[in-house]
């Protein structure tokens, strides 16, 4: 006989003959996988990770990470210092590239020859 799953006949018969058992056994596997999972929500939720759509290790980091850091993100830049994110940009698109954070001195100073660029973004950030 080949595998369980198969379509041969032989599969098919056992499938059959066995289905009772297969339906207990698919009951107890997700009843064991329900508990497990329940167990390891509630010890992240017991030591303080939230566990919002914990759909891989990463994302509950990430969302660990937000709520117990002051992580900038862009929305909260642009609203609490839309004037650096404006340089900034205005920097990179001057310069055309993504250098200009290894080099920031020689970009200020490309930047101070744009008198226009400074002056529409109401300054240089501190």
């Amino acid at each position: 006989m080949t595998l369980m799953g198969s379509l041969t006949p032989e599969g098919i018969q056992f499938s059959i003959d066995q289905y009772d058992k297969i339906i207990e056994y698919a009951e107890v596997d997700a009843n064991l996988t329900a508990r497990i999972a329940w167990k390891i929500v509630h010890g992240f939720e017991s030591n303080g990770v939230r566990m919002s759509r914990p759909y891989s290790p990463a994302s509950v980091a990430e969302r660990a990470a937000l709520d117990r850091c002051n992580i900038p993100t862009m929305n909260t830049m642009i609203a609490q210092r839309y004037d650096h994110v404006l340089f900034a940009w205005s920097a990179y698109q001057v310069d055309g590239s993504s250098q200009w954070v290894k080099d920031i001195h020689q970009r200020f100073s490309l930047m101070t020859s744009h008198l226009h660029i400074l002056m529409s973004c109401g300054g240089c950030p501190a």
